[in-house]
């Protein structure tokens, strides 16, 4: 079982459910998701055998859930923390770890009154972090089982790079002209690319931005904030095919 919360971190997963299905051909892997953004991409993913929504974190829901599955392991990314989940998986004793994990000092485990979500780091077998902070913030509240192993999402990287990653619809887009895109932006980031696009003089550069909420309701409200020629991908597809 390997949980993660959208689409950024599946793919610091990717590496590690590969490596266990060229090591381990019989082992059947089940990937969660809790954004439509991460489950919408990747819902056929071949080297899953199921790809499902987390459920809700409720006692009952975890209690089902981890009857249902009966799983092996159960791997968890980044920052993936549900108490209910994870102290059910600690009563059956299912071995469980934490990988590019990431903490920090703003989070419940480390304030007095986050008792709760403290205990359930206990279900971890072992904690895979990011960084020496998030360690020293484990230690702190007397977790010694970590060890600092970086960002599985480099490994994936440096896969991507060795691939072709050319797209016909970018470069007909982007004609030979300087383009700027920018990934997976929230809300935040969108307030300053849209005043950016705004009020500079975008001459001989274009943009393409692809929202992590790809709501049309949302897609359309950045577009009318727009004052310079847009086009969504849907209506650049559809030029296309006219052949215009």
């Amino acid at each position: 079982m390997v949980s993660c919360a959208s689409l950024g971190e599946f793919e610091q997963a990717r590496p590690i459910i590969e490596a266990l299905k060229k090591k381990h051909r019989h082992y059947k892997i089940l990937v969660t998701f809790f954004s439509p953004s991460g489950y919408e991409v990747r819902k056929n993913y071949n080297l899953a055998d199921v790809v499902c929504y987390l459920p809700l974190d409720s006692a009952l829901n975890a209690r089902k859930f981890v009857a249902a599955v009966n799983p092996t392991l159960a791997i968890f990314i980044k920052y993936e923390f549900w108490p209910n989940l994870l102290n059910e998986l600690q009563k059956k004793e299912i071995k469980t770890i934490l990988v590019s994990g990431i903490l920090r000092k703003n989070q419940l485990f480390f304030k007095s009154y986050g008792g709760f979500m403290k205990k359930s780091l206990k279900a971890f077998h072992h904690f895979f972090v990011q960084d020496n902070n998030s360690k020293q913030l484990l230690n702190s509240i007397n977790f010694t089982n970590v060890t600092v192993a970086g960002d599985t999402r480099f490994d994936r990287v440096l896969e991507i790079l060795e691939q072709d990653n050319s797209l016909d619809f970018i470069n007909e887009f982007k004609d030979n002209t300087y383009t700027i895109v920018a990934g997976s932006t929230w809300a935040e980031d969108e307030v300053l690319l849209v005043d950016y696009i705004n009020n500079e003089a975008l001459v001989g550069e274009k943009l393409i931005i692809a929202p992590h909420n790809i709501k049309p309701a949302t897609i359309l409200e950045m577009k009318k904030s727009i004052n310079k020629k847009t086009l969504l991908y849907s209506e650049f597809k559809q030029l296309s095919l006219r052949g215009t």
